[in-house]
């Protein structure tokens, strides 16, 4: 038989539903980029990231609209994801990111050359 609890007795912490749906949205976006599933992929860290804005469902965002060609997210999202991870403290997540933004500028100028008939 279970005591009722008291006035002094702790309450249960609340479930991290959050930080669970989260996690699960930015497993299910790398398991959707790893099949090339761009839109799937894209669609779960975008959905990751309107719970928690977070240095890895913004990474998986810019990617996955790399791989659907829409420059103005891919910077956005490496942009930020690149100051959250620098502001965490995480050089290499930082690292990985600046040098992924510098990439994508590079690839995006080569790009726009080719179609201005500049090369």
């Amino acid at each position: 038989m279970h005591e009722p609890r008291g006035p002094t007795s702790p309450s249960p912490a609340p479930f991290p539903i959050n930080d669970i749906a989260h996690d699960h949205l930015i497993a299910h976006g790398n398991d959707a980029l790893s099949r090339g599933q761009w839109r799937e992929a894209f669609d779960a860290y975008k959905q990751a990231g309107t719970r928690t804005e977070s240095s890895e469902a913004l990474e998986g965002l810019g990617l996955a609209a790399w791989w659907l060609d829409d420059a103005g997210i891919v910077f956005d999202a490496r942009e930020r994801a690149y100051k959250l991870y620098r502001d965490a403290g995480d050089n290499r997540g930082a690292a990985r990111l600046y040098e992924s933004v510098g990439m994508t500028a590079s690839w995006e100028a080569q790009r726009w050359e080719k179609a201005l008939g500049n090369k």
